[in-house]
């Protein structure tokens, strides 16, 4: 089975629980879709085995950051 077809599957059961909300965030360097797929798997299947706790509320906070820290010239 590919790592797509485990993540889906975990994300979208055809018993069990239900997604509510799930947000992924870029981080500072590429991955494929395969290796995204395989590391969003894992944490799932962290949390099912209670390796990991899961959250049911996430504290978000905000920080301003100038559009200009993004941008490059050239």
């Amino acid at each position: 089975m590919r790592e797509m077809d485990r993540l889906v599957s975990m994300l979208f059961p055809v018993e069990g629980q239900k997604l509510v909300d799930l947000k992924f965030f870029p981080g500072e360097q590429s991955v494929t879709v395969e290796e995204f797929c395989e590391e969003a798997h894992a944490a799932f299947v962290q949390i099912d085995s209670g390796q990991s706790p899961a959250q049911q509320n996430f504290t978000e906070s905000f920080s301003r950051v100038s559009v200009d820290r993004f941008l490059t010239n050239g």
